[in-house]
């Protein structure tokens, strides 16, 4: 099946006038995911403005530009994340898009849930903090969130990621590494992926291995799994629109301030979404006067590494998309009192080590990724200038010894996995410097004091304003955050504006 690119409701800036029921920042998962849901329960005479920082690149010139962030200014040039913020000399870079789309666009697909504990992290282990909201208040809207993208996953054995519906789509034919330890590992699980296994929604995935930029466009993003929303006629989408601050009346946010070539100017709404991302949506926070002592604080992302992991027999590079199995043993468990929990991601690629040049082995190889946990450090934290045309800054100390410990115990466990399977080498790990996560900079929770906004992610103090994505998360668990990030905006907007 071949996805229909969409024809958002772009405008100009002089047709963004009046005051609007809805005005949304950014378009990522957060912001679109949350709209969605909005859309179902607003009048058919509801009026909405989306601002979106980036341009709008069509699949086709995404691929043409091989990018998926192009200069608004100037859409035939790419663009990329650092020239969106600053950060010291020898700290990690921090990657995402900018353009219509967001993280959709760039993500590579992974989709597990989070683990039932990772939501209750201070309250079981004595670490970090808990999540305003539980793995079963989340669990409907992860459901409802894998059917709009349309998530490929084994239904019949799902380990702790206890469901109520099965998976909308057939998982993918593991690597023969990955299908060996399914079957004498409880812990070995399909990973869950926002690629078509069938070409039901979408192209069928082509095992490429270049999701970023998806060839086949069987990758979920807004534009192939979201074109109701970008072309519903009551909203109007204004790309290349830099927001900088909400300008505040009587406790409300009242209007949204942008700048956009250069011309700065402001709209109305009755309610705001804030989703730029985790280094945009505290600056924004911070000009608008809503200073907070953990505003911007902690920014964090896991800790990851690959390995090379070469066995006598089984193949790691002959499955049916760019990264297959998960295993799951250490991903809880009484060691998070000590040090982070880690998950081990089977790559279906040998880009990162090469084949074997052994006759006979060229396929028994396996990059493994090997994913940790990490949390909240006020050594680690975005500085919003009083030069509101000034970049953030991101500090970036450590990730910490609780996210180190637990990387460094998860690469010792490397062989306990393959153990029986013919192991016949484990390389050397390789840091990865970035796994395009960014969050934990406007945490959601219980009290006000420790936290931004709420579990259903309303600002504490300004209760017309909803912060949504990555930037809420309390914590930065060793899963993906996408699909959480999806399924959390939804069940926000379904508790304010619809039924509960």
């Amino acid at each position: 099946m071949v996805s229909r690119e969409p024809i958002p409701n772009i405008v100009e800036s002089a047709m963004i006038r009046g005051s609007y029921d809805l005005v949304v920042v950014g378009s990522g998962f957060g912001s679109l995911f949350y709209l969605r849901e909005c859309l179902g329960h607003l009048p058919r005479t509801a009026r909405v403005a989306l601002l979106e920082r980036g341009a709008y690149l069509p699949h086709a010139r995404q691929l043409a530009l091989r990018s998926n962030s192009a200069d608004p200014e100037d859409p035939d040039r790419p663009t990329s994340a650092d020239r969106y913020y600053r950060r010291l000399e020898g700290e990690k870079p921090w990657n995402f898009t900018i353009g219509l789309g967001g993280g959709t666009l760039c993500w590579w697909g992974q989709a597990p849930r989070l683990h039932p504990s990772d939501f209750g992290m201070r309250r079981l282990y004595g670490r970090g903090e808990d999540w305003p909201i539980s793995y079963d208040d989340l669990e409907p809207h992860y459901c409802a969130a894998e059917e709009i993208i349309g998530i490929a996953g084994d239904s019949d054995r799902v380990g702790p990621f206890r469901r109520s519906r099965p998976y909308p789509l057939p998982a993918f034919r593991g690597s023969g590494i990955d299908m060996a330890l399914r079957e004498r590992d409880p812990m070995q699980l399909a990973l869950p992926a926002a690629r078509d296994s069938i070409g039901a929604l979408r192209a069928q995935c082509c095992a490429h291995g270049e999701c970023r930029l998806c060839p086949q466009d069987a990758k979920f993003t807004a534009l192939n799994g979201l074109p109701a929303v970008l072309e519903d006629a009551r909203i109007s989408i204004l790309t290349g629109a830099n927001v900088l601050a909400l300008e505040l009346e009587a406790g409300h946010a009242r209007r949204v301030v942008f700048e956009r070539r250069g011309r700065r100017q402001t709209v109305s709404g009755d309610h705001v979404v804030l989703g730029a991302n985790a280094i945009c949506n505290p600056a924004i926070l911070q000009r608008s006067g809503l200073g907070h002592p953990e505003l911007g604080r902690g920014i964090a992302e896991q800790m990851g590494a690959n390995v090379e992991v070469q066995l006598a027999a089984h193949s790691g590079v002959d499955g049916g998309t760019a990264a297959t199995g998960q295993n799951i043993r250490l991903l809880d468990g009484a060691h998070r009192r000590a040090h982070a929990a880690a998950a081990y991601y089977f790559d279906n690629r040998w880009k990162h080590h090469g084949l074997r040049l052994e006759r006979g082995r060229h396929l028994n190889t396996l990059n493994l990724m090997v994913i940790a946990e990490a949390l909240r450090s006020e050594r680690n934290f975005v500085e919003v200038p009083e030069d509101w045309d000034a970049l953030p800054v991101i500090h970036h100390a450590t990730h910490g010894a609780y996210a180190e410990d637990g990387l460094r115990a998860a690469l010792r466990a490397v062989p306990e996995i393959f153990a029986g399977l013919g192991l016949e080498r484990v390389s050397e790990p390789v840091a990865r410097p970035s796994e395009a996560h960014v969050q934990c900079t406007t945490p959601a929770g219980t009290d006000p004091g420790r936290s931004i906004v709420d579990g259903d992610l309303l600002h504490h103090r300004v209760r017309n304003l909803s912060v949504v994505g990555t930037s809420v998360f309390p914590t930065a668990p060793a899963g993906n955050p996408s699909l959480t990030a999806a399924a959390w905006s939804l069940r926000a907007a379904r508790r304010l504006f619809g039924a509960g």
